[in-house]
C-alpha cells in the first residue's frame, strides 16, 4: 500500500532482472480512488556517472526519467530531468527514496516545476510491503 498526500493508494509492482543482471525491469499497477494506471520501466547503473538511472512509462501518457546518487545504504537522492504529467505538461523536480526498514520506504519530490512554473510543496509517498 501507499499514501500520496494523505490519500490511500495501492501499488502492485513486479521487479525482475534483465538477462545478465545489468538492470531491473518493473511492471506496476497503481490504484487510487480517482486514478488507475499501468506502468513499466527500468532501473540501471551508470558506472561512469556513478548514478542509478530510471525510466518509467504509464498507460495514461505519463513518463518520468530520473537520476539518483547513492547517499547511503538507505538513501537515494536525485532529480527528475524529464517527465510529463497526465495533462501533457512537462515536470521537473528533485526526488529521493528513503528506506525506513525492510518493509517500508518513502519517495519524496521537492522543487517541483510544472510547465515552467514552480509549484508549492511536493509529493510524499509512503510505501509498505504487504
Amino acid at each position: 500500500g501507499a499514501t500520496l498526500d494523505g490519500q490511500k493508494a495501492e501499488m502492485t509492482i513486479k521487479v525482475t532482472w534483465a538477462p545478465g543482471k545489468h538492470m531491473l525491469f518493473f511492471n506496476a499497477h497503481w490504484s487510487q480512488p480517482d486514478l488507475k494506471s499501468l506502468g513499466s520501466g527500468i532501473f540501471g547503473w551508470d558506472a561512469e556517472e556513478e548514478k542509478i538511472h530510471t525510466s518509467e512509462f504509464w498507460d495514461n501518457n505519463v513518463y518520468h526519467h530520473r537520476h539518483f546518487t547513492i547517499k547511503s545504504e538507505k538513501v537515494l537522492e536525485g532529480e527528475e530531468f524529464a517527465g510529463v504529467i497526465t495533462d501533457g505538461k512537462p515536470i521537473r523536480c528533485k526526488a529521493a527514496f528513503r528506506i525506513l526498514n525492510a518493509d517500508e520506504w518513502t519517495f519524496e519530490t521537492s522543487d517541483v516545476v510544472i510547465d515552467g512554473q514552480p509549484q508549492p510543496g511536493g509529493a510524499q509517498l509512503k510505501f509498505r510491503r504487504k
